[in-house]
């Protein structure tokens, strides 16, 4: 069955400290000043004039009140210690701050190639958060399982992981967690045998809490508000101007999908299902994730490439949410994003597609999200609630 197919289917402001700096520049600028800093922080890149002090020996430091933080308004790298600025704020590499907010969610009725169970409606993300820039990679999924269960395996290391199930996807998730010394979101102990040999858990065994300190599968809510990116159309690039199924002008620089994918990669993909769908092409793979342009947040393949795993499973929406999770986990769980088989209608933000948990697809993946503890957003820009 293609991989189309609906069944596999930012703390610290950044601020210019050229002020800070003396006429001469061998000159100390500590050479005339009256005040120490008696317990001087450590040093994390500029901090402002005004929290830039003297310490005992004449040294100019941060005071240690504005720590470079995640999620913190940058300019450049040397504004955020060890992490880097992505986007106008810091973060680690190869992640994006995402910042809470509210947004619509779903797609008004005449949205070319909607579908049933996208009513819009409002949703407040309370948490920050932070993403994947890209899937899950191959090379990173065998450093941290020991294997690589990719059917495009000859794509090679840097493209993405695939032939994984959700709950291989949960597992992942943990072992992420344990490797970087976070506390797992999810309990697994119920399960059975090894993740990529039938790994089995009963699902009524297992549910997420949004404060978890680890690493996770975003919601269904997060992925679209990831993807949409503060954009209200059905691409964020876009509305469709066209039916066409596989001739988008708007998405040939940010999506890998049927009107571009890779066709000289071996082995590749049948996307026509046996020639069902003759309008599709007939040898298509996947490519090295980040090879198309990000979004405005970021974030590269939300549109294309792999389809993604998200937490919820199958459910209609609310008229409006708070960080929704969607029902208990159940047989059917969301899809998100379309694959380089995906077409017009699957490669919109409000496209939902729903699979079996322990279902496998060369066209499926996943990206990961780790919210910010409640204790770190006190140190985010008040009153600043976008990216």
């Amino acid at each position: 069955m293609p991989p189309d197919d609906a069944d596999i289917s930012e703390d610290a402001d950044a601020t210019d400290d050229t002020d800070a700096q003396p006429d001469d520049a061998n000159a100390n600028p500590c050479d005339d000043a009256d005040s120490t800093a008696t317990s001087p922080g450590d040093s994390c890149g500029p901090c402002g004039l005004d929290m830039l002090v003297c310490d005992a020996s004449g040294q100019l430091v941060c005071n240690g009140e504005t720590p470079c933080q995640i999620g913190a308004l940058c300019q450049s790298d040397t504004e955020c210690g060890d992490y880097i600025c992505y986007t106008g704020r810091c973060a680690p590499e190869g992640k994006s701050f995402i910042h809470a907010g509210s947004f619509q969610m779903g797609s008004p009725e005449l949205e070319l190639g909607r579908i049933e169970g996208e009513d819009l409606h409002e949703v407040i993300i309370t948490r920050h958060f932070l993403a994947d820039t890209t899937e899950v990679t191959q090379g990173e999924w065998q450093e941290l399982m020991g294997f690589n269960p990719s059917f495009f395996t000859s794509c090679g290391d840097s493209c993405p992981v695939e032939s994984i199930t959700w709950l291989d996807a949960l597992a992942f998730a943990n072992a992420r967690s344990l490797a970087e010394g976070l506390e797992p979101c999810y309990d697994l102990s119920a399960c059975i045998r090894e993740p990529g040999n039938r790994f089995s858990c009963p699902m009524e065994s297992l549910s997420i809490d949004l404060d978890c300190q680890g690493w996770r599968l975003p919601t269904e809510a997060e992925w679209e508000y990831s993807y949409r990116a503060g954009t209200t159309t059905a691409y964020y690039t876009g509305d469709p101007t066209t039916r066409l199924t596989c001739d988008q002008p708007l998405l040939d620089n940010t999506a890998l999908y049927c009107g571009n994918c890779m066709t000289d990669q071996s082995p590749s993909y049948d996307c026509t299902n046996d020639g069902l769908r003759p309008h599709m092409p007939s040898a298509c793979s996947p490519a090295p994730v980040a090879s198309m342009d990000p979004n405005p947040w970021g974030l590269f393949d939300m549109i294309g490439n792999l389809y993604e795993f998200v937490w919820d499973a199958k459910g209609p929406y609310p008229d409006f949410a708070i960080d929704p999770t969607g029902p208990e986990p159940n047989g059917r769980i969301g899809i998100r994003g379309a694959n380089f088989c995906g077409h017009q209608a699957r490669l919109r933000a409000a496209d939902r597609k729903f699979t079996a948990p322990t279902y496998f697809s060369p066209g499926t993946g996943v990206r990961l999200v780790r919210s910010l503890r409640k204790a770190d957003e006190d140190e985010f820009s008040p009153g600043d609630h976008g990216l």
